[in-house]
């Protein structure tokens, strides 16, 4: 009689399941080496976001000015107004803490769905050539929270609006509320994604103050997918106007 050259029932089963021990393996091994390009992925993506976005807040918040009419003989210090609630328009404006005697954190968590809070304020006044008309831009960042993520996380936008005022009124028109109404400039607004994946941002100051302050505004970007993985960047800056606390 000649043997059977079949396979028996335990040799599929023992191959079977040799089988699918190997392909096990061979998933865990794919799934582990594409979570470890993704996060050096996004780690990367981060790093050159974080960069660019401190340097253009760095750039933005140079530019914070007084209206030159508002100003005396030096640029840090508004002049005599008699309503000072309206030199404190133009300083930078930043989210406070519960003790509200300096800069705060504040985290995307702490926004509601379908939600958005502003973190931070500042006007852009370009030099004044009377008679033409003056302009300025009054912006503001925005944190907007993202649904559907593993860690809470956000996205960080700038939006700007343009203004013209009249630069052919009587001396220190400015200083005269309500006379200087600025005048928005039609199809003007822009709205600028800024950074993404933020859990946090934090802005540290020495005090609130009608003078200048070094103010440091930290960001904390966070991998939606993976709580372990993040990446920081901070930027300094002492900005020409006064520093005040969001309200």
């Amino acid at each position: 009689m000649i043997p059977s050259s079949a396979f028996t029932l335990v040799e599929v089963m023992m191959a079977a399941a040799i089988l699918g021990v190997f392909l096990m393996v061979s998933y865990k091994l794919f799934i582990g080496g594409q979570k470890t390009a993704t996060k050096a992925a996004w780690t990367n993506f981060a790093v050159d976001r974080l960069r660019n976005a401190t340097q253009l807040i760095n750039q933005e918040l140079k530019k914070a000015t007084f209206p030159t009419t508002l100003l005396t003989d030096a640029v840090k210090d508004p002049s005599n107004v008699k309503d000072l609630n309206f030199g404190k328009e133009y300083f930078v404006k930043i989210h406070p803490n519960s003790d509200n005697d300096n800069g705060g954190k504040f985290e995307a968590s702490e926004i509601p769905d379908n939600s958005e809070k502003i973190v931070m304020k500042w006007v852009i006044c370009e030099p004044e050539r009377p008679p033409q008309p003056g302009k300025m831009q009054k912006k503001e960042m925005v944190f907007i929270p993202v649904k559907n993520t593993l860690v809470k996380v956000g996205q960080l936008r700038v939006r700007s609006r343009s203004y013209t005022y009249d630069t052919t009124g009587l001396p220190n028109y400015v200083e005269s509320v309500p006379a200087f109404k600025p005048t928005e400039i039609q199809k003007s607004f822009t709205d600028t994604q800024l950074l993404d994946d933020v859990q946090w941002i934090r802005f540290n100051i020495p005090e609130f103050s009608k003078d200048p302050q070094r103010i440091k505004i930290e960001f904390h970007c966070q991998c939606p997918q993976d709580p372990k993985t993040f990446k920081d960047n901070f930027t300094t800056i002492t900005p020409n106007t006064g520093v005040s606390a969001l309200e």
